[in-house]
């Protein structure tokens, strides 16, 4: 009988005790992302998407970059495709990109949608602005209709915008850093 009263009574120390850890923690939590705007760094990237316009961090890895924001967008770009996408689609679905040669498959919810080809990827300088860019023109399977992805440079060989076809229903994404924003991704490159 004593040991299940040493139990119930440290049941009860803990309960008491983890309850008002766990406030504490989440009062934190909660104070910080609503003083986000406030107190925090400003995303640096804008996201140009089907009309809307999302503003998102950009999170260097060894050898991925991340961007995100708090609204559950979410990008993955291993420094020649965007590999991984959520909060696009409806549902906020995951869709993920698995480049294979010179193709690309369009993965939802563990289904492969398409597989485009795609030509080489080519190297340019942009007459207009003197950036450097990489461009890859692939075919929708089944159409007669290509799109561009595009990775510009800025004179410091950092990337500074992209457009990826992220799924095969929708318009391309579009990410600019933010000092680089008028600079216009739907023309001819």
């Amino acid at each position: 009988m004593k040991i299940l009263q040493k139990i119930i009574i440290a049941l009860i120390f803990s309960s008491v005790f983890g309850c008002s850890f766990q406030s504490k923690q989440y009062n934190f939590i909660s104070n910080a992302l609503s003083n986000r705007n406030i107190d925090g760094p400003a995303p640096n990237w804008v996201i140009d998407w089907v009309g809307m316009k999302i503003r998102v961090f950009a999170i260097n890895s060894d050898n991925q970059i991340f961007f995100a924001n708090y609204d559950d967008y979410f990008l993955v770009f291993d420094g020649w495709q965007i590999i991984e996408a959520k909060g696009f689609l409806p549902q906020k679905n995951v869709i993920k990109i698995v480049a294979n040669d010179n193709n690309l498959t369009y993965i939802l919810n563990k289904k492969a949608v398409t597989t485009d080809s795609c030509e080489s990827w080519s190297v340019s300088i942009d007459e207009k602005t003197n950036f450097i860019f990489h461009k890859q023109i692939c075919y929708a399977a089944g159409t007669d209709y290509n799109y561009t992805n595009l990775i510009f440079l800025n004179d410091e060989s950092q990337i500074i915008a992209l457009k990826y076809k992220i799924h095969p229903d929708y318009p391309s994404i579009q990410l600019t850093l933010n000092k680089y924003i008028q600079l216009d991704l739907n023309r001819k490159y």
